[in-house]
């Protein structure tokens, strides 16, 4: 690799780390994909997160609606590729997956994942956990879910399954999250919090939103080494 490129790629580190430092002052966590994930889940869908980030097979529960005192799992990939982390604790309710774009699982050379959110899916872990034995699926890292499956499962963009119903609020704050063109992105930080109460809940989100734009789409790549200490490891699959 020539000097000159090698000097380059050394400084977008540099700006990750600042952008990173930014984000981690938001959500008052390292800045990880699980981590950020974590986060996003709970000021939208209002979940309670465990005390503890290594908290066995449960990153939290939710706090209002049918799913109240539930346990979810929260995964964030930042590409839909069919695969699934999937665990075979009992003591798991639901799983709440964000996801990119759907994509095949190739190779990743030449390509980029940038941060988005285009669809949320939620699966009940005892049923699909029974759909997987079923059908002889070797269940942990990277487990293969039907693509009926996450059909059923979804609940962003669009409502097929009937066991959360995702408000209008939460469907605009997720909005925010759509992997924007490249013309777009400038406009998207300058009309940024028009109109919020200053400290509220959809605050926070649009600043962390406004920062993770900043990684559109040249620094997408740079973060997807850590999924976080909360059993993320098999993310590396997707976000590496």
């Amino acid at each position: 690799m020539p000097p000159l490129q090698v000097q380059q790629i050394a400084e977008l580190p540099r700006e990750r780390n600042a952008i990173d430092e930014r984000i981690a002052g938001i959500m008052q966590r390292p800045m990880t994909t699980g981590h950020l994930g974590e986060w996003i889940a709970a000021e939208i869908f209002g979940i309670e997160l465990a005390p503890s980030a290594v908290a066995p097979a449960i990153d939290g529960r939710f706090t209002s609606g049918p799913l109240r005192g539930r346990s979810v799992n929260v995964k964030w990939y930042l590409k839909r590729e069919g695969l699934l982390d999937v665990t075979e604790s009992d003591a798991l309710d639901y799983y709440l997956v964000l996801t990119g774009p759907a994509s095949a699982a190739v190779s990743s050379r030449g390509a980029t994942r940038p941060w988005c959110i285009a669809s949320v899916y939620l699966f009940d872990a005892k049923q699909l956990l029974g759909e997987l034995r079923a059908r002889g699926v070797k269940t942990g890292i990277a487990s293969s879910v039907r693509a009926g499956q996450w059909a059923t499962a979804e609940i962003y963009p669009k409502a097929s399954s009937s066991a959360m119903t995702v408000t209008p609020e939460q469907a605009a704050l997720l909005r925010l999250f759509k992997l924007l063109a490249a013309r777009d992105l400038e406009g998207s930080r300058s009309g940024r919090l028009g109109g919020r109460e200053s400290g509220s809940p959809e605050e926070s989100v649009d600043e962390v939103v406004g920062v993770l734009h900043l990684l559109e789409p040249g620094l997408g790549q740079l973060g997807e080494v850590d999924g976080g200490a909360r059993g993320e490891v098999g993310q590396a699959a997707f976000e590496v």
